[in-house]
């Protein structure tokens, strides 16, 4: 009888093997974790009250993967009046009523969106523009 145990447990013992090995297949990275954004070119825009503005503003428009927005900047710059910027978090747009407006100024538009990537998380920023407009 101890004969025959000692055949059934070699000829399970390969099987018991492939259990405990996983199979050999190579590693498939998944999709790159990012976010998207849209920066808004200056514009003339008349605010509520009345005054002469130029707007700009920058959102997260998607993500992919684990990314996840934490932060959009939007800023404005016009030579001799000096740079303007506003931020907002997440999926909020940021939106810059830049004052005073000048006949005649080029304004320029920058953003900055940031987001939250993998675990740990870390942040990855993306920086748009410049967009420049004569207003």
């Amino acid at each position: 009888m101890t004969g025959l145990f000692a055949v059934l447990i070699g000829a399970a013992a390969p099987s018991a093997l492939s259990w405990a090995t996983p199979p050999r297949t190579p590693a498939t990275p998944g999709p790159a974790a990012s976010c998207s954004y849209r920066l808004d070119p200056p514009r003339r825009t008349t605010l509520a009250s009345g005054v002469a503005a130029v707007t700009s503003s920058i959102v997260a428009t998607s993500c992919s993967g684990d990314a996840q927005p934490v932060r959009v900047t939007a800023c404005i710059r016009a030579d001799g009046v000096g740079t303007q910027c506003h931020a907002e978090a997440g999926w909020t747009a940021a939106e810059l009523n830049f004052r005073p407006w000048r006949a005649g100024l080029t304004y320029i538009a920058t953003g900055n969106g940031c987001a939250l990537v993998g675990n740990p998380p870390v942040q990855v920023c993306t920086q748009l523009g410049p967009i420049s407009v004569g207003l």
